[in-house]
């Protein structure tokens, strides 16, 4: 019997889909790229998902249902990297693992002194690369690597994300999805 992420992994590897893939019990679900009129506008050239309208398969990362999640993939930068770039499973029976992903952008600010409001506001530079990784707290380990479209990085294994450097990356807890209560 084929295994149902193996055959959606093919299907990726040959489109042109760029972002990360979380698959729930089997089913793939897809980096949501909703379209936001309030944000600040792309500079020329910058690297920005297309608008994917909401749907079953379309999530944000925080909506995912993470305790369930068996493998992540990441496919960005096809120009340069074999695809996917990254992809990370689960071990059976590790229940408490939670994986990161962390988008790397920017915003330009002109400062005017004088010349007036030149670009027209404040503009996004768009997706300049990825953190991807996990966290297995029953192990007591963290691992991140950076994926640019220069790069890949790996930054290493610490003990915990949240926790400052040298023995963790920094992260705030949200981004790991920790609330006060699963700390």
């Amino acid at each position: 019997m084929l295994d149902p992420m193996e055959v959606w992994a093919d299907s990726l590897r040959d489109s042109d889909y760029e972002g990360w893939v979380a698959y729930v019990d089997g089913a793939p679900i897809f980096e949501a790229a909703p379209f936001n009129a309030r944000l600040a506008q792309p500079v020329i050239g910058a690297h920005v998902l297309p608008h994917r309208p909401a749907g079953r398969n379309v999530l944000d990362w925080k909506g995912i249902p993470h305790e369930r999640v068996h493998r992540v993939e990441l496919y960005f930068c096809r120009q340069r990297y074999q695809q996917p770039v990254i992809r990370m499973d689960r071990q059976p029976g590790n229940t408490a693992l939670r994986f990161i992903q962390l988008k790397l952008g920017g915003l330009v600010l002109e400062s005017g002194f004088g010349r007036g409001d030149a670009m027209g506001g404040p503009r996004r530079l768009g997706i300049r690369g990825y953190r991807i990784g996990y966290w297995n707290p029953a192990a007591g380990e963290c691992e991140l690597f950076e994926i640019t479209p220069t790069e890949r990085l790996h930054l290493g294994r610490r003990r915990h994300p949240c926790e400052p450097p040298p023995r963790g990356f920094g992260l705030a807890p949200h981004v790991v999805g920790l609330t006060a209560a699963t700390a």
